[in-house]
């Protein structure tokens, strides 16, 4: 059930069956420590894979011990305080989210303060692909964010990231009238991630910066028909586009697993 955590009463609380499955499960961690993935390209979409799907797996297992963080000063700690012993190293939440998953983007917009719980570890493995729509990928279980996340696969990553960036846009930026979209300040910390295409190209000059219609434009196509369709009247208007930034919702649940859909 996850709903339930392991930490309220240990696995004596269990029934045998759930008991049998926990141990399989925290034996299969255990295992991780002996993997090698030096055979693993970093810049592949196993490697993208990988990292995700251990993200989440970490993520949950945290969850079920203790439960989700509700509030941002439970935020501050949580994803720093529990790690995997993997691949012959050690690594957090926070680690694998910064230093391995997302190594060779830029560092998020934050605070001074906040910039401070931001961790610089160096790994021998990590995530060398440039992709804006691991921004979206990383999902830590706010309630901003979707609640149900794939298991990533190499050969389907690519039309998964699309969709999960898509259902990420329903929740995450709204078109609230001629001239205006709101959206989440996830989008705005990790604005810098959208200055780079999908061929890794910028589509920035070096002087410059992202502009709000360079960034609608490169969201356009994830969005659904009736915002797509509202987003490019806007556009065509060439008026001046105000972005709204809306709060993080510090509060977090668990996840769920979903099917892939295909995505029309």
């Amino acid at each position: 059930d996850p709903q339930s955590n392991v930490g309220a009463g240990g696995i004596s609380n269990m029934n045998t069956e759930l008991k049998s499955k926990w141990l399989h499960f925290m034996d299969g961690v255990s295992l991780l420590q002996a993997i090698d993935i030096g055979n693993v390209e970093k810049s592949s979409p196993a490697a993208a894979c990988l990292f995700l799907n251990l993200y989440h797996c970490l993520l949950q297992h945290a969850f079920l011990v203790i439960g989700p963080p509700t509030t941002l000063f439970k935020w501050l700690s949580f994803y720093r305080s529990f790690s995997y012993e993997a691949f012959g190293d050690i690594f957090s939440l926070a680690e694998l989210e910064h230093c391995i998953i997302r190594k060779n983007m830029h560092k998020p917009n934050l605070s001074v303060i906040a910039q401070s719980f931001v961790p610089h570890s160096d790994y021998d493995f990590f995530v060398r692909k440039l992709d804006y729509r691991f921004v979206f990928a990383i999902n830590c279980g706010s309630d901003s964010q979707p609640q149900k996340i794939p298991i990533y696969v190499p050969e389907s990553l690519d039309k998964q990231l699309n969709i999960t960036v898509r259902q990420s846009l329903q929740k995450l930026l709204k078109i609230a009238d001629t001239s205006t979209v709101i959206m989440s300040q996830l989008i705005q910390i990790h604005l810098r991630d959208f200055e780079t295409n999908l061929d890794g190209r910028s589509i920035v000059t070096i002087a410059g910066s992202l502009s709000t219609k360079q960034l609608m434009l490169v969201l356009l196509p994830f969005l659904r028909r009736e915002a797509r369709d509202a987003l490019k009247a806007i556009l065509e208007r060439r008026t001046n586009i105000t972005i709204k930034y809306t709060a993080i919702d510090y509060n977090c649940r668990h996840l769920l697993l979903e099917d892939t859909p295909t995505m029309s």
